[in-house]
């Protein structure tokens, strides 16, 4: 429950797909990690940079 929660959250509050958070955690990244990941691409998004 926790898990969909996350995803939930991450998905909804910086516009990433939830497919890509699946895809993250399934890779054996933290949620933390997840969440930075998301965080600098929408940075990135409202800046203009493209993620790297």
């Amino acid at each position: 429950m926790v898990e969909l929660v996350n995803l939930r959250f991450i998905a909804d509050h910086y516009g990433v797909p939830p497919e890509r958070v699946l895809e993250l955690r399934s890779k054996g990244h933290g949620i933390l990690a997840v969440h930075d990941h998301a965080r600098r691409v929408a940075q990135g998004h409202r800046s203009g940079k493209r993620p790297g």
